[in-house]
């Protein structure tokens, strides 16, 4: 029998970690965990994805995103012509 230990609702704040993953890269049964820097990105170290929480309008560069923006785009151009 599996049993998960979940954390209990009487942890203080303080006690959790925030992860961030990369959306593309898989490392287990798991999505891989971003490296944070100091000025607030965090950054994969196999496909070069990133993320910065605290601004809205950035857009990642990396490969996988790149293919998502041209899918995006080649499906509105087919969908409002």
């Amino acid at each position: 029998m599996l049993r998960v230990k979940l954390p209990s609702p009487a942890m203080k704040t303080h006690d959790t970690q925030v992860v961030i993953r990369c959306p593309y890269c898989v490392l287990g049964f798991d999505f891989k965990e971003l490296i944070s820097y100091k000025d607030g990105r965090f950054v994969c170290e196999m496909c070069a994805h990133t993320v910065r929480p605290g601004e809205i309008s950035y857009q990642c560069s990396c490969r996988g995103c790149l293919k998502m923006s041209n899918a995006d785009a080649t499906l509105q151009s087919r969908w409002l012509r």
